[in-house]
């Protein structure tokens, strides 16, 4: 007789869960689970990029520091001879030629410029002596250097101090996952050992001195778009553009053609007058981005390869104050 409450407490439960809710509850579950991933890579991916701009930001301040202590102090030194032959005895050109000259002696982009801050002219501005020191042994490629040595470059150059400033210690400053190690044999057997900046995602950072090929650098706010403003004041050394001078015909003299690409009153790529004459010359240091493509030319900033690869590099001018010269 007691069958019938059986039976009535059968009909009264709940049916079990049928197949297409489960599959409802687990694509809930997949969408979420998406969601939160894609969260927690995008705040990874921020957090990534804000290191490697503090890290940036850190060096740049100390070579724009550096890099006006040596403008200021090159201002003030006698020119060499060869100098001012080269522009043409006039002082004021004279000037700004040999500025530059001690800039590319003192903030060199590779070894082989470390070793030859004037390329193959004998114009009395020799090797620094503690980069000729810690070169010694190691033969430079002109045409190919490491994808490091920029960086190591500006390492060694950091370290320096100048004008009555202490050397910046970037093993101090810098969180040591910015900051690797490299070994390059030598002549004489044995190898050197060169630490150099890389950002977050363990790419070298790279150091350009005169960015002439970079087209943002030479638009606003960087620099003025009025036409009426001489081409030369787009140059911090070279306020009156005496490189720039069409009467100064080094053009003409074939023994200077490396010298003027790598003054840049040349372009480097057509050997010719780049329009505008002049540049916003200011030291750049920057960052590949996450997918380590630069998109630029190592030299200059100049674009080369697939325009996508530039477009997530970082670039120490962005990050500054606009409208703040690197002079």
């Amino acid at each position: 007789m007691q069958t019938a409450p059986f039976a009535a407490h059968r009909r009264a439960s709940r049916p079990a869960v049928t197949l297409i809710e489960l599959l409802v509850l687990i694509a809930i579950i997949g969408i979420l689970a998406a969601l939160t991933v894609g969260a927690a890579m995008t705040v990874r991916s921020s957090q990534e990029k804000s290191s490697t701009e503090t890290t940036i930001s850190k060096l740049a301040s100390a070579l724009d520091q550096q890099w006006k202590a040596v403008v200021d102090q090159a201002r003030e030194e006698p020119i060499p001879p060869a100098v001012i032959a080269l522009a043409n005895n006039d002082p004021r050109r004279a000037k700004v030629i040999y500025v530059k000259l001690r800039l590319q002696q003192e903030f060199p982009i590779n070894f082989f410029v470390a070793l030859n801050p004037t390329r193959v002219q004998p114009l009395g501005v020799l090797a620094k002596p503690s980069y000729a020191a810690a070169l010694t042994g190691i033969n430079p490629s002109q045409t190919n250097p490491a994808a490091w040595e920029s960086s190591a470059c500006l390492y060694l150059a950091l370290k320096q101090g100048r004008r009555g400033m202490a050397a910046f210690n970037p093993d101090d400053a810098v969180d040591a996952n910015f900051i690797r190690s490299a070994n390059v044999p030598l002549s004489g057997g044995g190898s050197a050992t060169f630490k150099y900046f890389v950002d977050i995602w363990g790419n070298p950072l790279r150091l350009y001195d005169f960015p002439t090929g970079c087209l943002e650098l030479n638009s606003a706010p960087y620099v003025s778009t009025n036409n009426a403003l001489p081409p030369g004041q787009r140059d911090p050394q070279d306020p009156e553009g005496t490189l720039c001078d069409p009467n100064w015909a080094l053009s003409n003299n074939t023994n200077f053609t490396t010298f003027q690409i790598a003054l840049h009153t040349l372009n480097p790529r057509t050997n010719q007058q780049p329009s505008p004459a002049a540049f916003y010359l200011i030291p750049v240091i920057a960052s590949a981005g996450k997918d380590g493509n630069w998109g630029t030319d190592p030299r200059d900033m100049s674009p080369s390869g697939t325009a996508s690869d530039a477009d997530d590099n970082i670039y120490s001018f962005r990050l500054r104050k606009f409208g703040q010269r690197g002079d």
